[in-house]
């Protein structure tokens, strides 16, 4: 049925000739074109060298995050709480062979490895005694144990001191532990100036975050660590570990950028082999290609130009963008290809595609980066990242196929094929996408009924979901880091950590024993009140460093292993172990004796059960501190808030990236009414993934918590171009049967090559090395692959119940 064309231009139309003008242009001046592509994202590749990853979970939060403030804070004044763990188990600790080579292994440490602020273990743990009214702070093996006695004096000393133990000596007496600490700045060469510059320096560090140590530095002291263990030979009888945060940083680091290449090199294989079956050409496998690989290089690029790392998270970046973006060549293509293939005129046949589907490309571009826009608002720096770039990386490869892909098409020669006769007999995927399509439509009633009733049972599980966040698990069960962790959480209680920082409101209040008891009771109950899967097994304070000079000064007896009962002497204890050299109490107070530094460590595990401790045991630390303010942070603390964040991050994203989409696809549409229902096929798929997430026990974490937002954006653009396409060949036939028909015969085709593409790019994950990894690919290719099942048998039941009336009122 024709129909007078209108004498305004519809804005839809306009859209279609402002794309049809940019890519005619293109055509007609594709030199011009392809050498300002390939000038503009080669300035962007030129700073991919400069491009750095960041693994340390504290840089994952905004720089005015009061979590991270609380954590640089205590790092600038009581130095670094991420250390180094080596924990050896030989025959026999207190043995004159082994101390030997604990004292060379202690001395190589030190010489050997770069970045390294201070080593501790048995050979200079610090010994506290006194002589009449003198006190002595010198090292455990100061003076070497030759004799049997010797050594045996020394073995109960160590195994007596409450200090050493799960620190230096395990509990049970069999494990050693030697401490690395790096550095938390970065060395200033000064040969000039010394004394009392340091403080100086100390000072003008401490504001300025470029000077704390680098992730490249830590790195090098971490594989230098690993080298070192490497060429010990202590016998098969003895185990060696290397753990600590900044160890499984590193494991985490190696594994993503082996993982980005693989994953990035196997997406580009499974789109080719793709592409080349869909089109059996070879121009429809390099172009879609090399275009997509040139959004990916600008979009890293930009990574690196403004600073920005790659991370565990953002990862999925060049991947994500290569299944996304060669999905908009390929609908120009195959237009393209069916106009030349039928002799229409090459000029003519571009102008087509881009007439036919670019509009729909551009509305899909803009959803799928409104939909990961939606991540822009998460309080996680990579999380954060994915929001920005994978956007401007989604916009970046719809614009080169709109703008870049004419002027390729224009210089390359095309084969054309033997062209179809009317009554030739459709390719099997077009008559089965054709009966789905027709399948819906004719059921229009019965198919969303069946789609409600599925997504109620999927869905239940939703309220199953748990929340996770543990790096650890990031890795594989048998990664040296994971067995290191599993280890010390045995032998030496753990190499996982809390930091209290105690302000006591005004100087020298340390000095008071009734403050000190504080700390005391602050550490007894944090020791006797395990938390779920873990427990502290080493706490350590000011207060012991007051106990253990009280006992020195009198004779060593145990039970004067207390806090002197008088302030003054109290500060006089504490100014004769100053005096004495060691500068140990500078890692546990403030120079001005009010901040109080408790260090809590354990074992390592998942990051909510520290939230769900800090949540019931908070208020009561803070009860026992008394009047002071006690700041939470460190390790655990950080991991708690992040698990917090990846929670809300993923409630806000959803509703921002409905939020968005839902006016774009009225806007798109022209209709409230089927912009609405056209929601529908897109919001079902994500809920029911959701619930199956549930029902699997897939938990919620930093990787999962991107499920939501990327589907919703990626499965809006199936429901774009049925709708654009179905809109349009409706109102050329008036028929929604005949509109459905072409639809799916035209559209329906690319999008189950698109479908395919992601859903295979996803799964691809899914030989990652990370758990969580895996679920996302896994549970991110269902969601796709759900959602093209919707549109070919939901959407067209919809359209059918909206166009009803229309249709009626046409006859």
């Amino acid at each position: 049925m024709s129909q007078r064309p209108p004498l305004v231009r519809s804005p839809r139309r306009l859209v279609e000739d402002a794309i049809a003008a940019i890519g005619l242009w293109s055509w007609n001046h594709p030199i011009l074109a392809i050498a300002g592509m390939l000038l503009a994202v080669g300035g962007l590749a030129a700073s991919l060298p400069e491009l750095t990853f960041e693994s340390d979970v504290d840089r994952y939060l905004e720089e005015g995050d009061p979590i991270r403030v609380d954590y640089d804070a205590l790092r600038d004044q009581f130095g670094r709480d991420d250390l180094l763990y080596l924990a050896i188990t030989p025959p026999e600790i207190f043995e004159p062979d082994f101390l030997e080579r604990l004292r060379e292994i202690h001395d190589r440490l030190e010489d050997e490895l770069p970045y390294v602020e201070e080593v501790r273990s048995l050979v200079n743990a610090r010994q506290t005694r006194g002589e009449g009214d003198t006190l002595l702070v010198d090292e455990l093996l100061e003076d070497w144990p030759e004799t049997p006695e010797e050594i045996a004096a020394v073995a109960a000393r160590a195994r007596a001191n409450p200090f050493y133990r799960n620190l230096y000596v395990s509990e049970d007496g069999r494990t050693t532990g030697i401490v690395i600490e790096p550095m938390t700045f970065q060395p200033v060469e000064n040969d000039d100036l010394s004394g009392f510059d340091d403080e100086v320096e100390a000072d003008s560090k401490a504001d300025d975050e470029a000077l704390y140590l680098t992730g490249f530095q830590t790195a090098a002291l971490v594989n230098a660590a690993h080298a070192f263990v490497a060429t010990l030979d202590l016998g098969e009888d003895t185990e060696v570990h290397l753990m600590g945060s900044p160890v499984t940083n590193q494991e985490i680091q190696e594994q993503t950028a082996r993982d980005m290449l693989v994953f990035s090199a196997l997406s580009i294989a499974v789109i080719a082999l793709l592409l080349g079956v869909v089109f059996r050409r070879v121009l429809a496998i390099v172009l879609p290609l090399v275009l997509v690989v040139l959004a990916v290089v600008a979009t890293v690029g930009a990574l690196a130009v403004v600073d920005r790392p790659l991370t565990f998270v953002s990862q999925i970046i060049p991947s994500f963008i290569l299944a996304v973006g060669v999905g908009f060549s390929v609908h120009v293509l195959a237009i393209y290809f069916q106009a030349v293939d039928h002799r229409q005129e090459r000029r003519a046949a571009i102008e087509y595609a881009l007439r036919h589907s670019g509009p729909a490309i551009v509305m899909s571009s803009l959803t799928t980066a409104g939909g990961m826009a939606s991540f822009m608002s998460s309080g996680l720096a990579p999380i954060r990242d994915i929001g920005i770039f994978v956007p401007l990386g989604v916009l970046v490869a719809a614009f080169l196929s709109l703008a870049l892909l004419p002027a390729c098409l224009a210089i390359a020669p095309v084969r054309l094929r033997v062209r179809h006769e009317e009554g030739d007999t459709l390719p099997a995927t077009e008559r089965v996408l054709i009966a789905c399509g027709l399948f819906g439509t004719r059921h229009r009633v019965a198919v969303p009924i069946v789609a409600v009733l599925a997504l109620l049972v999927a869905g239940a599980g939703i309220t199953r979901i748990s929340q996770s966040y543990n790096p650890l698990e990031w890795l594989p069960e048998d990664n040296r880091a994971r067995v290191a962790s599993e280890y010390l959480n045995v032998h030496l209680g753990g190499s996982a950590g809390m930091e209290l920082v105690y302000d006591a409101g005004e100087e020298n209040a340390l000095h008071d024993p009734e403050v000190l008891h504080r700390l005391e009771a602050i550490q007894r109950y944090v020791e006797t009140h395990p938390g779920e899967n873990f427990a502290f097994r080493k706490t350590v304070s000011v207060a012991d460093i007051a106990k253990e000079i009280h006992q020195a000064l009198h004779a060593g007896r145990a039970e004067e292993y207390r806090v002197a009962d008088d302030r003054l002497l109290v500060a006089q204890e504490l100014l004769l172990f100053e005096n004495s050299g060691s500068d140990d109490l500078e890692d546990v107070v403030d120079a001005t004796f009010r901040l109080a530094r408790i260090s809590l460590r354990g074992e390592h595990t998942e990051a909510t059960n520290y939230l769900r401790y800090l949540q019931e045991h908070a208020p009561r630390l803070r009860e026992l501190g008394g009047d002071a303010d006690l700041t939470i942070t460190g390790f655990y603390a950080i991991a708690s808030h992040v698990a917090q964040l990846t929670v809300a991050t993923s409630i806000r994203s959803y509703v921002i990236a409905f939020l968005t989409i839902t006016p774009l696809m009225m806007l798109f549409i022209g209709s409230l009414r089927t912009g609405i229902v056209s929601m529908a096929p897109n919001l079902m798929p994500i809920a029911m993934v959701m619930g199956i997430m549930g029902w699997s026990g897939a938990p919620l974490d930093i990787f999962t918590v991107l499920i939501g937002g990327i589907a919703l954006g990626l499965v809006v653009d199936d429901t774009i171009h049925i709708l654009h396409g179905f809109r349009r060949n409706f109102e050329r036939t008036g028929s929604i049967e005949e509109a459905t028909r072409e639809t799916m015969r035209t559209t329906g085709r690319a999008l189950l090559f698109t479908t395919v593409v992601l859903t295979c790019a996803f799964s691809i994950y899914g030989f990652a090395s990370a758990g969580t990894v895996v679920n996302f690919g896994l549970l991110s290719a269902l969601a796709v692959f759900l959602a093209f099942v919707f549109d070919i048998f939901l959407s067209p039941a919809l359209l059918a119940l909206v166009y009803q009336r229309r249709e009626r009122a046409g006859k």
